[in-house]
């Protein structure tokens, strides 16, 4: 198999052969009896020239390698780097999205149970305030927000009638201190007339409750 191997490869190399060194060889001949009617100067011009082009290509092809090697070299960091960023990412997503699903668990449980009007107006009552007008909506969360997949914001717009500065205070104190997520968005006070003691107040504050 080895020989008929060889014997097909000199075939399909023939043609190559005798276009570079001429049939039988002719070109080839020819060039070393040029070579060798030099004199010896001249053939050690000839040898000299081909030695720097040996050399050249040589130097070539191993400074082509070394780039190539130091190519590979920086791909291969640019690699690991990535790779290491993706995994500090990934540990990244899944600590954020641990704290979401934390704080998603949250607001459930702080607002399972809660009903708006009835907690405000308990407030009100314990903190002696007169609490009239009060309403609750749904909001829209902005479509960016990752928590307005589970979670629906709640605006809840009431007025407390003849209200002194320091129960207004505390009732406000009371509202964001109760566990609820709750915050006051908006406070407006409105001056009584001959009254310098009492106001009366709108108010409104912003509560979340789970898309079921």
């Amino acid at each position: 198999m080895f020989d008929e191997f060889k014997a097909r490869l000199a075939i399909a190399l023939k043609p190559a052969q005798e276009k570079i060194f001429g049939s039988n060889n002719e070109r080839l001949e020819f060039v070393m009896d040029s070579f060798y009617k030099l004199d010896p100067t001249q053939r050690n011009g000839v040898l000299g020239v081909l030695g720097s082009l040996v050399g050249g290509f040589v130097f070539v092809a191993v400074a082509v390698y070394f780039m190539r090697v130091n190519a590979l070299s920086s791909e291969l960091n640019s690699t690991f780097n990535a790779l290491n960023e993706l995994r500090a990412l990934k540990q990244q997503e899944a600590m954020t999205s641990a704290k979401f699903d934390s704080l998603v668990d949250k607001i459930q449980v702080k607002t399972r149970t809660l009903n708006f009007k009835p907690f405000f107006e308990k407030l009100a009552r314990d903190a002696k305030i007169s609490l009239k007008n009060i309403n609750d909506k749904n909001v829209e969360m902005d479509a960016q927000n990752p928590l307005s997949e589970s979670i629906r914001e709640v605006h809840v717009d009431m007025r407390l009638s003849k209200v002194s500065i320091p129960k207004l205070i505390n009732f406000i104190v009371d509202i964001e201190k109760s566990g609820r997520f709750l915050r006051v968005q908006n406070l407006q006070i409105v001056g009584m007339y001959g009254n310098k003691l009492y106001f009366d107040v709108n108010l409104l504050v912003r509560g979340y409750k789970i898309i079921k």
